[in-house]
């Protein structure tokens, strides 16, 4: 299994916690982290599915989440020898 991390700029469906019988979905662009009271959250940049919110910011508590689908990643850019060889102390 391969370990994954939160890219930003990646596009996630988020399912949290909601109302007793309905859960809340959030679609859109990963933006980072911050910290939301004493919890981690993740801030999401809402896309045209969520209607008039589109280009709004939520963020949601860690321990609120209930699953993330990755919808798309940016790509990476290869790093050539000489970008390496510029960020290593010899």
């Amino acid at each position: 299994m391969e370990l994954r991390t939160l890219k930003v700029g990646s596009k996630y469906q988020i399912t949290s916690l909601g109302s007793k019988d309905t859960p809340i979905i959030t679609t859109g662009e990963f933006l980072g982290f911050v910290l939301l009271g004493n919890s981690e959250a993740l801030c999401i940049k809402l896309d045209k599915t969520h209607k008039k919110l589109a280009g709004r910011t939520r963020m949601i508590s860690s321990h609120m989440i209930l699953t993330l689908d990755v919808i798309s990643e940016p790509k990476e850019k290869e790093k050539s020898d000489e970008e390496t060889l510029s960020k290593s102390y010899l």
